[in-house]
């Protein structure tokens, strides 16, 4: 990368990384995405040895980029949610459809994604069968994060653990509260 560009987030997997810039929303992809499940959001992109500007996900302006070893999703800067790779479009992002909330928070999991809208609800989505499982058990939501079958929120009750199984509220040992 121009040493110039001003980076503002990178993820990766075992595969490919992806760069968001800071100021133009530009994304810069580079790796083999050697199970072509279309990781770079580009048609006919598999393999980029150094990173390059990538023409497809920087026209949709994300505010965030998230990755899991077999699909992307990118939060845009209107709240819309798009997610690409093994499930998806392959070759272009896809909204996916968060019944006009705006989103304020995302992460990829194994076979779910998870995002906070604007009400502080989290949902599950299940990339594979298109599934939603909402809850609305948090308020003040800092940060999310996905594991192969849960979702940990950190927001004003302390530590939420959310899944199938249900939601359990987990307090942080030694805090006041």
């Amino acid at each position: 990368l121009n040493y110039k560009i001003k980076v503002k987030q990178i993820v990766m997997n075992d595969y490919i990384v992806h760069c968001l810039c800071k100021y133009n929303y530009e994304v810069y992809s580079w790796g083999n995405d050697v199970y072509q499940y279309g990781l770079f959001g580009w048609e006919g992109r598999f393999k980029e040895e150094r990173p390059i500007r990538n023409e497809s996900l920087s026209k949709y302006k994300f505010n965030t980029i998230q990755i899991s070893e077999t699909y992307c999703c990118g939060l845009d800067i209107d709240g819309r949610l798009y997610g690409w790779g093994e499930h998806f479009e392959m070759s272009k992002p896809s909204n996916i459809n968060c019944n006009d909330y705006h989103v304020k928070k995302v992460c990829c999991g194994k076979y779910m994604i998870a995002y906070v809208n604007d009400l502080d609800g989290v949902v599950l989505y299940n990339n594979i069968t298109h599934m939603k499982y909402s809850v609305s058990c948090c308020w003040d939501v800092r940060d999310i994060a996905c594991g192969e079958s849960c979702v940990c929120v950190v927001c004003g009750k302390g530590v939420v653990v959310v899944s199938c199984k249900g939601v359990r509220v987990l307090k942080l040992k030694g805090s006041d509260d």
